[in-house]
């Protein structure tokens, strides 16, 4: 069989995966990469894992190795809304959605939003697995440069100009504001404020992936984009930096009706 001849067509727009050769290296422990936001496993908490994985079978036995609720289990998701809640999105269990690690957030929102041809609009650089998953959906690119402290607002608002005049409208905008992968760079709250006021003129919704947010050593964190805007930011985030990439915990926080459509989308993924 010639496999290439029954390749859909949207193989071709995936291209060459940076992100597969950068996780080969994962399994090489004499190399330190740093080309992806890979955890050092020495600070894994093996030990404290095992512990937690004990109680769970004491207390729920095979029950815990059973199919659950598409959206993700009840107490987890009510742990989920009121973490959201205390970072200052209010939040209930119905707008929290648990996925396998961030990115599959993201392939969530990119299969129920995404037709092919669509843009979508990310900084100038931007997280290559991002890029990846938006490309495999065959959407479009419009960059935005970066600068020291991150998107420009008056470069967005001129993007956004020059696709509304060839009569284009972007399906979203898509940013990690903490610690962006790759530049390093932090959104000030003045920047995130002005950022959501231009997305709000022109009717586009935000992406805030918050993957690195909670690696921060000193200095107030900015507030989430989500706590300024619930109604038109998508934010996801993962354990992956902060717990173990392993374990391919992640989810979105977004209006109900969103999670909703996300969860029927969410049954041919994972189930």
């Amino acid at each position: 069989m010639n496999w290439n001849t029954i390749y859909s067509s949207r193989i071709d727009s995936m291209g060459h995966s940076d992100v597969v050769e950068m996780l080969k290296l994962a399994e090489r422990p004499e190399i330190i990469s740093f080309a992806g936001g890979l955890p050092d496993p020495e600070t894994f908490l093996l030990e404290e894992i095992k512990d937690v994985f004990e109680e769970v079978f004491a207390q729920r036995g095979r029950a815990a190795l059973g199919y659950g609720p598409t959206p993700g289990i009840g107490p987890f998701r009510a742990w989920l809304a009121e973490h959201m809640t205390q970072l200052g999105r209010p939040s209930t269990v119905e707008e929290c959605l648990v996925t396998t690690g961030g990115i599959a957030a993201l392939d969530l929102i990119c299969k129920v939003l995404l037709d092919p041809g669509d843009v979508v609009i990310v900084g100038e650089p931007a997280y290559v697995a991002a890029l990846q998953v938006i490309r495999s959906y065959q959407g479009r690119f419009a960059g935005v440069p970066l600068d020291d402290e991150g998107m420009q607002p008056d470069a967005l608002k001129s993007a956004l100009e020059d696709l509304q005049r060839q009569s284009l409208h972007p399906k979203f905008i898509y940013l990690v504001p903490s610690f962006q992968n790759p530049s390093g760079v932090t959104l000030s709250e003045e920047r995130r404020k002005r950022i959501i006021e231009i997305a709000f003129e022109y009717g586009v919704p935000i992406i805030e992936d918050a993957a690195y947010r909670d690696l921060r050593f000193e200095g107030q964190a900015p507030p989430l984009f989500a706590s300024l805007d619930a109604q038109n930011v998508i934010h996801i985030n993962t354990l992956s930096k902060v717990f173990n990439p392993g374990v391919r915990i992640g989810w979105v926080t977004a209006p109900q009706k969103l999670i909703e459509t996300l969860a029927l989308a969410k049954q041919g993924q994972d189930q």
